[in-house]
């Protein structure tokens, strides 16, 4: 590496940490005053709740604080000439900041490798500390659902009132249905243990719906066993807030609704978001370059800045209308995620080449 690009890039890594600590700092103290006066928690369940809360703090500020440290990079460049002595030694933009565009391009990966590894985890601890130690209801936190689960397959609708171990079930109802939706079949349980492929239902009241008439068969047992319909951890994971998921469990939620014919578009946006957010932290720098190469003789920082925070509020309020439109079923999951950062890379793209001419 040249000392030139080692200059750069330290320079740009000085700023950009510094713009991602200054926002987290303000975003966290913002959040503290008002979970101490919603909750009124110890010091020490409020530093174990921010442990696991900064990382999703600091994964959506990531972007942003790229684009501010571009920007006072180049803007400084350009305020001490440092910018057009370089260029008088013959190296373009590009050349100059090669090296910010290779970070750039890490912070990508760790964007994505944080939403796949670090926030599941994360979320799900920050999750339990909200729930059970800071609003005492530790009813509205579950890592699995385990009462009132329902779930439907390609032959039969499920519900379970209440999981009570992982071979356990109390109260359980299986409607049979025909390919037209026809009820044909209902089971009514007290009981139900899982052993292997295999459901063995205890205290079972069964109703046969009987062809071409409205009459139906009621049968009574002390025991009977099905053919497992599906597994329960599948069951449980059903009732899961989607937002914190690998895209690995998303994908076979959605594999899982596809075979079962239902609508997986909310389930297809929130998988595509993950890379279209984390491809953000190279858009949004390129469009703060381009503003800053419109207004180079000044290199003023504050008004850099704030054309800065004009850019991310536009285009975050047009990227979220676009899936909103998705998710309403306007627009094809793909295209809503997809259709503004391409749109602003092609814009992107003739801005870079208005500046070459």
């Amino acid at each position: 590496m040249r000392t030139l690009d080692s200059f750069i890039v330290t320079r740009f890594l000085t700023y950009f940490l510094g713009s991602l600590s200054v926002l987290v700092v303000l975003f966290v103290t913002i959040d503290i005053m008002t979970n101490l006066n919603r909750f009124g928690s110890s010091a020490s369940v409020l530093a174990s709740y921010y442990v696991y809360y900064i990382p999703f703090v600091a994964y959506n500020m990531i972007p942003v604080s790229a684009l501010l440290a571009l920007v006072s990079l180049v803007s400084g460049l350009v305020r001490t000439s440092e910018l057009v002595a370089l260029n008088s030694l013959g190296y373009n933009m590009f050349s100059i900041l090669r090296w910010v565009f290779v970070c750039l391009a890490f912070m990508f990966v760790f964007l994505i490798w944080t939403s796949e590894v670090l926030l599941p985890f994360a979320m799900e601890k920050r999750n339990y500390i909200f729930y059970v130690e800071m609003k005492k209801r530790p009813e509205f936190y579950q890592k699995t659902k385990t009462k009132n689960i329902w779930y439907r397959t390609k032959s039969a609708i499920i519900h379970f009132e209440n999981v009570l171990d992982e071979k356990n079930v109390a109260g359980v109802r299986i409607y049979f249905v025909g390919s037209d939706w026809k009820l044909l079949r209902l089971i009514e349980a007290k009981n139900l243990i899982f052993s292997g492929n295999v459901w063995s239902l205890k205290n079972v009241i069964e109703s046969r719906f009987l062809d071409n008439s409205e009459a139906f068969q009621v049968k009574s047992y002390d025991l009977l066993e099905l053919p497992a319909l599906t597994d329960l951890e599948n069951m449980k994971m059903s009732g899961n807030a989607t937002d914190f998921l690998s895209s690995k469990d998303l994908w076979k939620i959605i594999k899982r609704n596809q075979e079962i014919q239902l609508d997986t578009t909310q389930l297809r946006i929130t998988l595509y978001s993950k890379f279209t957010f984390a491809l953000s932290v190279l858009i949004l720098p390129l469009l703060g370059l381009c503003t800053v190469n419109t207004n180079r003789r000044s290199g003023n920082a504050f008004l850099s800045a704030a054309v800065s925070v004009v850019i991310v509020f536009f285009y975050w309020i047009l990227y979220n209308s676009a899936m909103s439109y998705g998710r309403a079923g306007h627009l094809y999951p793909i295209i809503s995620v997809l259709i503004i950062p391409l749109l602003v890379l092609i814009a992107i793209g003739f801005a870079i080449r208005r500046v070459k001419n």
